[in-house]
């Protein structure tokens, strides 16, 4: 007879899938201002990666991002605020969070 003794890693359900999924929902769902939807973390992430280092840059792009009548015009807008040859990643990240604002699927 073997005794199968379990560790706590082991007896605890695998939540993963739950996890991404909920993660999922939460980061595809509408918003309605984008400074709203940025943690503080990403937003200075986005400030030094995205406008060099320039809060005020950010805080009118923001702005005018808010009062974008279509994903088109948001991204004219984006083109001409951001620091070409910035992060990949963090262009894709800011440019998710605007598209959740037009209610485009990310």
């Amino acid at each position: 007879t073997e005794i199968y003794t379990l560790s706590l890693h082991d007896a605890l359900p695998i939540s993963g899938k739950k996890e991404e999924v909920v993660s999922a929902v939460i980061h595809s769902k509408p918003i309605a201002d984008i400074a709203a939807a940025i943690g503080i973390n990403d937003r200075f992430y986005f400030i030094r990666e995205l406008f060099s280092g320039d809060a005020r840059a950010y805080s009118d792009t923001i702005g005018r991002l808010n009062t974008a009548s279509s994903l088109g015009e948001a991204m004219k807008i984006l083109d001409e605020s951001t620091v070409m040859g910035s992060d990949p990643a963090a262009q894709s990240s800011f440019v998710d969070v605007v598209r959740r604002k037009f209610s485009v699927n990310v």
